[in-house]
């Protein structure tokens, strides 16, 4: 019967299922969390901790004090802002020009100061 010799390549997926896990545990218990319960949620396995839940938040949407704005001064408001992203943006673009053409400037100093010399 013929002898199945295991490649190097094999050898090193064997040893990464049983190396990875550890150093993840490692890891996390370095950084302070609890490892096993972290790699439970991780699996979606049960964990004994249960969920907690807000007491600030509302059941109901009644309850809510905060209104919705309407649909349209909403619109205005994102109307507003792009507007402002926008003049920020051009203002940007126009330093970013002003600096390249600085750049190109300083570079043929640089170049006439080198060929003097």
């Amino acid at each position: 019967m013929a002898k199945l010799k295991m490649t190097g390549f094999a050898r090193l997926l064997i040893a990464m299922i049983f190396i990875v896990p550890v150093a993840y545990l490692g890891a996390t218990f370095i950084n302070g969390g609890e490892g096993l319960e972290d790699l439970k949620e991780m699996l979606g396995m049960e964990t004994a901790t249960a969920p907690t839940i807000e007491e600030d938040a509302p059941l109901f949407p009644a309850e809510r004090t905060e209104k919705p704005a309407p649909p349209m001064e909403k619109a205005g408001q994102d109307e507003e802002v792009m507007d402002e992203l926008r003049d920020k943006l051009n203002e940007m673009y126009d330093e970013n020009s002003a600096l390249k053409d600085e750049i190109v400037k300083l570079r043929k100093q640089l170049e006439a100061a080198t060929q003097d010399n």
